[in-house]
């Protein structure tokens, strides 16, 4: 089952105490300081019930209804757009028929000193969602000007792990109450894109284990995910690794216990989902590997975590064509019925950024920025709706 306890076994115990050590005694304390003045009410799993209907075995989960494997990577529109816009995001999302929700919880938005944290922006959008039976997969991620080298960015690894960890177990501590459970750590860290100056697959592997513990230690039902990987090619600079070698090195690096399952972008366009032409270009493709190295190291019982996956429309040299990405939606949420290892396919996104046809980065919704309905929302909810 997704969601094993840590610590079953001797490796287990002896990696827990490692990561322990790590975090210190500091932890506690720093948490009850960031968490100053909020009841906090983590729930203990019933023994011999599953943590939730949508971590499940793999043996059930083609059998599962696909909206409960089915939802959106949100991005960061929706934590910051008016509460009207908002409404009509969630209640779009909602009759599209997903039920998982991926929101970003960005430490460099969030935590402006060591001994604080805004929580407007995510409380909002957490008890909107929550209202609305959305599944909460949340994303933690990047690190404040306090804890990177002086003049970098915020896609810098953080300096201290235990920093990272600390303000991970406030914020699951926060919204267990909400039943937040499920937490990817980092996004997209094979890249220098989102992990700078360049990836660094150990270094991940130890900010894996001290988060995950953390996070484990204020919420026993929680899920802990390795963040999303990017699918790109291994360049000779460092600069990207491809997931599969990045993954090996985190479980060489002795992180396999500390995570519940594998987080993958396996974007595709401009090729299809089902397209194997594409080749090392199609991320999609080079998932039934991701899961066999899984497998190679004893972690079949683990699932794989679609957490992005779309394309984007419009004008630019990257976009395809709204029938297209129609197509693509269709496949994709096909494909994860035939493979009962992926737990759950989120499309990046529900809505478009920005209203620039030329820009790819802001076109990848289902719905336009004007609230429009794509074809591919139709295709969406058709395929997720119509498997009933």
């Amino acid at each position: 089952m997704i969601g094993k306890s840590l610590g079953r076994s001797p490796l287990a115990k002896s990696k827990q105490a490692r990561a322990l050590k790590l975090l210190s005694t500091g932890l506690v304390v720093s948490i009850a300081a960031l968490t100053a003045g909020m009841v906090v009410a983590v729930a203990s799993p019933t023994p011999g019930v599953a943590l939730s209907s949508s971590v499940s075995s793999s043996a059930s989960a083609t059998s599962s209804p696909l909206s409960d494997r089915a939802g959106y990577s949100t991005g960061n529109l929706i934590l910051t757009e008016p509460n009207a816009e908002l409404t009509t995001d969630l209640n779009d999302m909602s009759q599209a028929g997903g039920t998982w929700l991926r929101l970003n919880f960005s430490r460099a938005n969030m935590q402006p000193t060591p001994t604080s944290i805004s929580w407007a922006q995510t409380d909002r959008v957490v008890t909107a969602a929550s209202a609305r039976g959305f599944k909460i997969i949340g994303v933690i991620s990047y690190s404040p000007a306090w804890d990177r080298p002086p003049g970098t960015s915020w896609q810098w690894a953080p300096s201290d792990p235990s920093h990272f960890a600390t303000f991970a177990a406030a914020v699951a501590a926060r919204y267990a109450p909400q039943q937040v459970n499920v937490w990817e750590i980092w996004n997209e860290p094979n890249s220098a894109e989102y992990w700078a100056p360049k990836p660094n697959p150990v270094a991940y592997a130890h900010l894996l284990e001290a988060t995950s513990v953390a996070i484990h230690a204020v919420n026993s039902k929680a899920v802990v995910l390795s963040g999303g990987l990017s699918p790109v090619a291994t360049t000779p600079s460092g600069s990207d690794i491809a997931p599969k070698a990045f993954l090996q090195v985190v479980y060489q690096a002795g992180a396999g216990p500390f995570f519940d399952g594998v987080a993958i972008h396996p974007y595709s366009y401009p090729y299809l989902p089902t397209d194997t032409a594409g080749g090392a270009s199609n991320g999609f493709a080079q998932l039934p590997a991701i899961h066999d190295l899984m497998v190679s190291h004893g972690d079949a019982q683990k699932s794989v975590w679609l957490t992005e996956y779309g394309a984007p429309t419009g004008t630019s040299t990257h976009a395809i064509s709204e029938a297209r990405q129609a197509q693509m939606v269709q496949l994709a949420l096909g494909q994860i019925r035939q493979w009962p290892w992926v737990s759950v396919l989120l499309w990046y996104s529900p809505r478009d950024k920005a209203a620039d046809p030329q820009s790819p980065d802001d076109n990848f919704g289902l719905v336009r920025y004007d609230f429009s309905l794509k074809p591919s929302f139709t295709a969406f909810r058709s395929a997720v709706l119509g498997s009933q």
